[in-house]
């Protein structure tokens, strides 16, 4: 089936984006008065006809509306980008088929890429939000400093908030039993080389508990498919 992405402008009407209408248009071949399915991505399913064949500005008017509940669960996911941005892109795209909410790209002290295509994550997003048919899309943030992302949750206590490292010496809990899904969940993953002593402490300091993915030593990417398997797993359960 499918799916197209909707949004409602300040006129309070509801249109398809220039990409999305082009697509429609121009390589699926739609016309004015047929019915299509869509979404908002905020838990929305819709059919809607087109009214007109405008691929700038094309309207819609809503024939039906379901509403989709969220995931019982929040993962927030915050992951130092990796050195191929091609690994991150597969990250998100697995992210968003599992069900990870919110996606936040933190740089670190061993970071190597110091820019992030945000709006190209954002159509990976899209992408996999369509073909896995999901109303709830992921929310992608951008590229922020360690210490500045830190900071933002360090006095914030309704979150279950956890940094996955590999330093020896440290005790660590499995992510499958600190995980809540009566509560939102946000956990660090980082780098390739992992966070320094240095950022491990100061995550701890703000209270976030450290947590171990098991014995393999994981590239960062497939770390963050790992949390979201987890946190999925653990909602089943």
């Amino acid at each position: 089936m499918q799916l197209f992405f909707v949004d409602t402008n300040t006129d309070g009407k509801v249109y398809l984006s220039p990409e999305e209408a082009h697509h429609c248009l121009r390589v699926l071949r739609h016309k004015v008065g047929d019915v299509i399915n869509a979404t908002d991505g905020k838990g929305r399913f819709l059919k809607v006809q087109l009214e007109n064949n405008n691929e700038k500005h094309l309207e819609v008017n809503i024939l039906e509306e379901t509403y989709f509940e969220a995931l019982p669960y929040y993962l927030h996911i915050a992951i130092a980008p990796t050195k191929n941005a091609d690994r991150l892109e597969w990250f998100v795209e697995k992210a968003v088929e599992i069900g990870v909410s919110e996606i936040s790209i933190i740089h670190t002290e061993r970071t190597e890429r110091k820019h992030v295509n945000i709006e190209r994550l954002y159509k990976v997003v899209q992408s996999a939000a369509k073909q896995s048919m999901k109303m709830h899309w992921t929310k992608i943030n951008e590229l922020k400093p360690f210490k500045k992302f830190i900071a933002e949750f360090a006095n914030d206590d309704s979150v279950t908030k956890t940094v996955a490292h590999l330093i020896e010496g440290e005790e660590r809990n499995s992510l499958a039993k600190v995980l809540q899904t009566s509560k939102s969940n946000l956990v660090l993953i980082g780098p390739e080389g992992d966070f320094t002593p240095s950022e491990v402490e100061l995550a701890l300091s703000s209270g976030f508990k450290p947590v171990s993915l098991g014995e393999a030593r994981l590239r960062t990417e497939t770390a963050g498919v790992m949390v979201a398997a987890m946190a999925a797993t653990v909602a089943e359960l």
